[in-house]
């Protein structure tokens, strides 16, 4: 493993993170494919980025961020980037619905 610097640690910070996602969707694919598992993990969210959240919610980019402020929909500052769960976009999806 390299040094990393204290400049450089958000990045490293958000390159382990985006590993770990990996590996997660890694695992839990392998749990759906055996068939023989009678319980399956509990699936938790999954985090998305601010591009994929505006284009899941058919909003811009600055409407997003005023939704954030607003509380409309809640984000998660992850080292120097800024997530969505996937599971709770929906939910404020079907909020506004009603």
């Amino acid at each position: 493993m390299e040094n990393v610097t204290f400049e450089k640690l958000p990045s490293a910070v958000a390159g382990l993170y985006e590993k770990l996602e990996r590996l997660e969707r890694i695992i839990l694919d392998l749990g759906k494919k055996d068939d023989n598992a009678k319980v399956q993990p509990e699936q938790q969210d999954e985090y998305i980025s601010r591009k994929q959240a505006a284009k899941m919610l058919k909003i811009s980019l600055p409407t997003l961020c005023e939704w954030s402020k607003t509380g409309i929909v809640k984000g998660y500052r992850i080292a120097t980037r800024v997530r969505y769960k996937r599971r709770e976009l929906e939910l404020a999806v079907k909020a506004m619905k009603v």
